[in-house]
């Protein structure tokens, strides 16, 4: 999908100015930073790179977890091989070694992630990238070294709002504006 396609892309934003300033955020700033740290920290370009999109979730929204009146961004990855996306994120910490902060909630053989989730994933990605017959050499290092993390959600969410609080802001504010004055003009009205 090209950031041209991408600036179009949009949700279900009803009428409210604000939720669509949030989604506009979301798609034309959020999406294309977290696919360029894809494609320097995880050197990929295909189904991941290609299946980050955002969602923006609204109070009401189930599982959204957000109070009344908040709005929240969802990175989705719907790439079906994107099971190692995590394992990348965050690292894996190795039984001889460490390549993951200490702060990872993966280790090879450990049971801390789904069972069987990591060496199908290390198989998935050597298929993709040709590698099959070296799956086993990789598994072994990755089993005793880790894997180091490539951190990309968060750094994206930190930049989103240090964006948020220097230059976007008045967007969204303006954005919530027109939003109060279209309920007090509709009360208005309702009341004549």
């Amino acid at each position: 999908m090209s950031l041209g396609r991408l600036g179009g892309f949009g949700f279900d934003t009803g009428d409210s100015s604000t939720l669509k300033a949030v989604n506009t955020f979301a798609q034309t700033i959020m999406v294309p930073y977290m696919r360029d740290l894809a494609k320097t920290k995880a050197f990929d370009t295909g189904g991941i790179y290609q299946s980050i999109r955002a969602e923006v979730a609204k109070t009401g929204d189930p599982n959204s977890g957000l109070s009344a009146g908040e709005y929240g961004i969802n990175i989705v990855i719907d790439d079906p091989a994107s099971s190692y996306f995590d394992f990348v994120d965050k690292g894996v910490k190795g039984v001889q070694n460490t390549k993951a902060p200490a702060s990872s909630p993966y280790q090879f053989g450990r049971n801390s992630g789904p069972r069987g989730g990591l060496t199908r994933s290390i198989t998935q990605w050597s298929q993709r990238k040709g590698l099959y017959q070296y799956r086993f050499g990789i598994i072994k290092n990755i089993y005793k070294f880790g894997l180091k993390a490539r951190p990309m959600l968060d750094p994206t969410f930190d930049y989103a709002q240090r964006l948020i609080e220097t230059s976007y802001e008045d967007r969204l504010e303006q954005g919530f504006a027109e939003d109060i004055n279209k309920i007090i003009d509709d009360f208005i009205a309702s009341q004549n």
